[in-house]
């Protein structure tokens, strides 16, 4: 089968264009069963790399050192879709504080999600990889508080008032 590649340091490699993007698709295919790894040999202009496993739902953050990551051990079965993973690339990219000029403060103690000052309007909670993991509207009073069952971990608040966003990321101590 032909093949396009471009030669460095006496290695081919694959010649790979595609639109910037920050999910992409991975193909995985074995003729046997077994126990395989992915792992990256370097990450260059890239602030992470996260592995998804959709058979599993795991997340597995890939490095090139395996003290911040390291490879990602997996059991195939050759039954399984080609298409189970994913690679989810700059996905830390969200500002630390982006409510400066505003009166909202947005907090978590636990399990529970602190809002105050917030306008009548929506508030999103996202994990880091972008899945919506809870929506509520939000009335406006001085403060609202949102009881959450999320595992330890940090998350991206949203509150939509009309086209003003506010967004914060908290850490969820899980139970």
């Amino acid at each position: 089968m032909p093949e396009i590649y471009s030669i460095a340091n006496n290695n081919k490699l694959v010649v790979d264009v595609r639109p910037e993007t920050e999910n992409i698709q991975l193909g995985f295919q074995s003729d046997e069963n077994g126990m395989y790894s992915i792992r990256i040999k370097e990450i260059a202009n890239i602030s992470e790399a996260i592995l998804e496993d959709t058979k599993t739902q795991e997340f597995h953050k890939l490095h090139p050192d395996s003290y911040l990551g390291g490879a990602y051990e997996f059991t195939w079965d050759i039954n399984d879709d080609e298409k189970r993973f994913k690679l989810h690339l700059n996905t830390v990219g969200i500002g630390e504080n982006t409510m400066e000029q505003s009166n909202i403060s947005i907090s978590a103690h636990g399990q529970q999600i602190l809002i105050k000052g917030a306008v009548k309007g929506k508030v999103l909670i996202s994990d880091i990889m972008g899945k919506t993991v809870l929506e509520e509207n939000i009335s406006g009073i001085e403060q609202n508080a949102f009881h959450v069952n999320l595992k330890t971990g940090i998350y991206i608040v949203m509150i939509v008032a009309g086209e003003v966003v506010y967004s914060e990321k908290v850490f969820i101590k899980g139970d």
